[in-house]
């Protein structure tokens, strides 16, 4: 539930900005308000999915495979030796 409020605060913040943005771009007709103004307008809209994305827990499916290569390679080779095995017959 902190992470939904985090991205919540933090989409507000970026929507609040954006605003200012616009504001600065209306009023002094400057192009580069207007880049920032979308900018930290995606950026508000991308934390108010991400906080929708939050209140609810991940699905199955939603869950990242293994992080690493390494991990990876540690599942595929976790127990493969054959303790009761006779060594002898390998040769």
């Amino acid at each position: 539930m902190q992470r939904q409020a985090t991205w919540r605060a933090l989409a507000a913040t970026y929507a609040v900005i954006a605003g200012m943005q616009v504001y600065l771009a209306i009023s002094m007709n400057a192009a580069w308000a207007w880049a920032l103004g979308v900018v930290f307008a995606l950026a508000a809209v991308g934390s108010g999915f991400a906080a929708w994305r939050a209140r609810r827990p991940p699905a199955v499916t939603d869950l990242p495979e293994l992080a690493s290569p390494v991990m990876a390679l540690a599942r595929e080779t976790r127990n493969t030796v054959n303790f009761s095995s006779d060594l002898r017959s390998r040769h």
